[in-house]
């Protein structure tokens, strides 16, 4: 047996109920162009006690 509840909720009102308000939205104008990067294949750590204390520091163990 189903139970009825007992106010009937539209689901735009629940949504905003259970998630809160969207934010508004972006103008086409305002948004930004985004341009893609590689990851730097460099440690960020280089030159700080060089390849020999990386590999203790990183050494599994």
């Amino acid at each position: 047996m189903t139970e009825e509840p007992a106010v009937e909720v539209d689901g735009a009102e629940y949504r905003a109920t259970k998630f809160g308000a969207l934010p508004p939205r972006v103008h086409p104008d305002d948004a930004v162009a985004l341009t893609e990067t590689d990851v730097p294949r460099v440690r960020p750590d280089d030159g700080a006690g060089g390849e020999d204390q990386w590999m203790l520091r990183n050494a599994a163990g």
